[in-house]
């Protein structure tokens, strides 16, 4: 019975014996006991097989875990990367596509910038200011039109004159028929034109990293506007111009802005139509200068001056 009875103990024990768990008398009473059972050395030797059996599993399973793990985070890495890749080629893609087409629309403003004989009509309506301006340009000649709507009044410049080829700057030397509501009609005879705005590339871009840096902000849309093919340009900032251009229609054939909304407002909107080879000696015909009075511009503007003083 005591034998029985120390068996069965040690056979409990023999788990926490196996993982070195048990102090130096409970060992010393446990190997004592096996040296003696042959039974009980048996179950030791199959409590070990058991245990170094489920100690295999449980790692494999470890193993396993940790590997599937592994998998999933790899797997997770390689959706990122492609994430990543998606995005920096997408936008290296666009910023490309956004530089070609705005250089090629500054190409194409360059050529008609140096057509010499355009007309160009501008639409500006600011600030509750009407304006309108025409261009005529054929070589030498030059004839402006231009006119203001401004609380009811109209005013009308007509200015024609030619290129003074006697100064190293740009000047014309012109005529400017001055008409007020159709009333006050006033000729200058020695009037004076600077620089004639003709076509203006807003495109354009100092070198390859101010195009870059442009095609980065800009947005940039096809669109028809007034039955012209167009590209609608926004929020296109150059370091030469120094300011942010805002809605810009710009013509696909010829480069050219045909309409802006600079502020997003219909406060500040800009048309322009332009014609290039069209224009003859017949539109630099002056009016009856018999109708009008004249004045030297001294004198003219110094009437306006005593006309505010009243």
């Amino acid at each position: 019975m005591k034998e029985n009875r120390d068996c069965k103990i040690v056979r409990d024990l023999l788990p926490n014996y196996i993982e070195k768990l048990t102090d130096e008398e409970t060992n010393k009473y446990i190997e004592e006991h096996l040296n003696s059972c042959m039974e009980c050395k048996r179950i030791l030797e199959e409590t070990k097989q058991k245990i170094e059996i489920e100690t295999k599993e449980s790692d494999k399973r470890k193993v396993n875990g940790f590997k599937k793990y592994n998998r999933k985070l790899r797997a997770l890495r390689i959706i990122l990367v492609l994430i990543v890749l998606i995005i920096v080629c997408t936008f290296i893609i666009t910023t490309v596509r956004k530089m070609i087409i705005i250089n090629n629309l500054s190409n194409l403003a360059e050529e008609y910038k140096n057509i010499d004989n355009y007309h160009i009509t501008m639409y500006n309506y600011s600030d509750g200011k009407f304006y309108k301006d025409e261009t005529y340009k054929m070589g030498d000649k030059v004839k402006v039109i231009n006119v203001i709507v401004e609380n009811g009044e109209i005013t009308t410049t007509i200015s024609i004159g030619n290129k003074n080829n006697d100064v190293e700057y740009e000047e014309y030397n012109t005529h400017e028929y001055i008409n007020i509501n159709n009333d006050d009609k006033i000729l200058l005879t020695d009037g004076k034109w600077g620089t004639i705005g003709g076509s203006d590339n807003v495109l354009h871009t100092e070198n390859l990293w101010d195009l870059f840096k442009c095609a980065v902000k800009a947005r940039i849309e096809e669109r028809t506007f007034k039955g012209k093919n167009c590209y609608y340009v926004d929020n296109f900032e150059s370091n030469e111009r120094g300011n942010t251009l805002e809605g810009m229609y710009i013509d696909k054939e010829t480069g050219l802005e045909i309409y802006s909304n600079k502020k997003n407002s219909e406060e500040y909107v800009f048309e322009t139509v332009y014609e290039f080879n069209t224009v003859t000696e017949e539109d630099f015909i002056e009016p009856d200068a018999s109708e009008y009075k004249t004045m030297t511009r001294n004198e003219y503007y110094t009437s306006l001056v005593e006309e505010s003083e009243k």
